[in-house]
């Protein structure tokens, strides 16, 4: 990802995915040269959602209650995955570490954190 002539480097740490940023924004792999994929339909139009409820002027009571419901259809839907955390910050609206680990709780509700390997690779 290009930004203002500069280039910006993230690393992927186990268990926290960052594929659904980098699939929004259309970032390359720097160790392939390849760019990724857009981020399915129904995905990106959930991170847009969430990203737009997150700032839409409603109280945090009723912000986060459609956030939740949003979340629990998609789950039942078989559409949630943990990329929707790291796709809806590329959505430039998750910008403090505050909503970040509301946003990581309310998806684990569904969507659990898969377990750390021990041990290396």
């Amino acid at each position: 990802m290009v930004s203002d002539g500069g280039t910006i480097a993230v690393v992927e740490a186990q268990g926290d995915p960052v594929t659904g940023w980098a699939q929004a924004v259309g970032a390359q792999d720097f160790a392939s040269g390849e760019r990724f994929g857009p981020l399915e339909p129904d995905l990106r139009e959930l991170a847009e959602f969430i990203a737009w409820n997150a700032h839409n002027g409603f109280g945090p009571k009723t912000d986060q209650t459609i956030v939740k419901n949003a979340l629990a259809r998609a789950h039942a839907d078989g559409g949630l995955d943990r990329r929707i955390i790291a796709a809806t910050v590329a959505f430039d609206n998750i910008r403090s570490s505050r909503s970040l680990d509301w946003l990581d709780k309310a998806v684990s509700a569904h969507a659990p954190r898969p377990p750390l390997r021990h041990g290396g690779r």
